[in-house]
């Protein structure tokens, strides 16, 4: 029940005289939903997967070249921040930092650099994405699916477009909610993310090309990324 109410709602539910019993999260396609929506749960779990891989990265950094660790890295690590990402990646920094704290010890061993390598450096130089700049990527994939009719008749008219003048059609209205927790969902963060490109990015004829020119522009253009800091 996703709820802040402490009460008991599910006692007199029952499934074949089986009593359904309340559970503070469950896990559902591989992502483990809180009561709460905090993430929290499904943070820890991504963190002890990725933590075994750091271990077996230490294990043959002195054996592998720097090309071949960078490979693992996108085997072993970056499937487990990926996955689902549209979904979760929008839990609070608090949340998230334990997990970008990895993904930077990962992304150092694998390049064979001083933990005290600046973060701005190890990104920018290794052309890297953070968890947070992959989740901008992600939130704008699904808003130019969404513009390009690419998303299934489910999500018809989910988002309101603004009144502005033709120069401006390609942008949408922020959706209005009433506290900063419910505003931290894709349905949020995907207008404002979108709203902040170029058109010559949002007019892409192709989403393999829209893809490539939200990487470059969120690389270049830290900036313009005001929702997490690098640092």
């Amino acid at each position: 029940i996703i709820s802040n109410s402490k009460t008991q709602l599910l006692n007199n539910i029952r499934i074949g005289n089986q009593p359904l019993s309340e559970v503070s999260e469950a896990s559902f396609l591989g992502v483990t939903i809180d009561k709460k929506f905090t993430w929290i749960s499904h943070i820890n779990i991504v963190c002890k997967k990725i933590s075994k891989c750091i271990g077996i990265l230490l294990k043959v950094k002195r054996s592998l070249p720097i090309s071949t660790m960078r490979l693992l890295y996108n085997t072993l690590v970056l499937p487990y921040l990926q996955y689902c990402l549209i979904v979760w990646g929008s839990a609070y920094i608090t949340h998230m930092q334990p997990l970008f704290i990895l993904q930077k010890k990962a992304l150092k061993i694998c390049n064979n650099l001083s933990p005290y390598t600046p973060t701005v450096t190890l990104f920018n130089s290794h052309k890297c994405l953070s968890i947070f700049q992959l989740y901008f990527v992600y939130a704008c994939i699904f808003m130019f699916k969404y513009h390009n009719g690419m998303l299934p008749c489910n999500f018809n008219n989910y988002f309101q477009r603004s009144h502005c003048r033709t120069r401006y059609s390609h942008l949408y209205k922020t959706p209005k909610f009433v506290t900063k927790r419910t505003q931290r969902c894709i349905v949020y963060f995907s207008v404002k993310f979108w709203n902040s490109l170029t058109p010559e990015i949002i007019n892409s004829t192709s989403l393999p090309m829209f893809k490539s020119k939200v990487k470059k522009y969120i690389s270049s253009h830290p900036e313009n990324y005001a929702l997490f800091k690098i640092d």
